[in-house]
């Protein structure tokens, strides 16, 4: 079995609070943990290569859309290249020189936007660092917040969200 960076993480703060446990005496939140660790592991899915909506941790993930920055090799936005068809205006500050990048952006079935952001800078490749991104991820989450009904195909309204993102940053 491989386990992966929370993983990992859950796994050492049992065993530290089973050593404390051992060294000083009971731990009212070792049992708990240890359940709650256990139902995770005896319910995990056989293979565990699934995405999790990095909000709610839900594994019902839809994809609903790409994005690909074109930047001015300045550290700024020049356009924002949706689904390889849409191009959005954009001249914006940018973390990177880019070397290429994609951002796909998911729905879990709660509802959350999220993005995973892949962007070569120097020679190397960041997984989840973009700031512009994540604002674009807090942005359309709190424009959709309040909405009943949930739908994850890609349409012009969401299309016209990611714009409106874009066009009220320019600088």
């Amino acid at each position: 079995m491989h386990l992966n960076e929370r993983e990992l993480d859950e796994l050492l703060l049992l065993l530290e609070r089973a050593y404390l446990f051992v060294k000083d005496g009971p731990n009212p939140n070792l049992e708990t943990s240890l359940k709650d660790y256990l139902y995770n592991l005896r319910n995990k899915v056989e293979d565990g290569n699934f995405l999790e909506c990095p909000i709610c941790n839900f594994e019902y993930s839809h994809l609903i859309a790409t994005l690909s920055v074109i930047d001015n090799d300045q550290y700024e936005t020049s356009e924002i290249l949706v689904n390889n068809e849409y191009r959005i205006v954009s001249k914006n500050e940018y973390k990177f020189r880019s070397q290429g990048n994609l951002h796909i952006l998911f729905r879990c079935e709660d509802g959350h936007f999220f993005i995973k952001s892949f962007d070569g800078h120097k020679g190397i490749v960041y997984v989840d660092d973009n700031p512009l991104m994540e604002n674009l991820t807090k942005f359309l989450n709190e424009s959709y917040s309040n909405r009943d009904e949930i739908t994850y195909d890609f349409n012009y309204e969401l299309l016209g969200n990611i714009e409106i993102f874009f066009k009220t940053l320019v600088s």
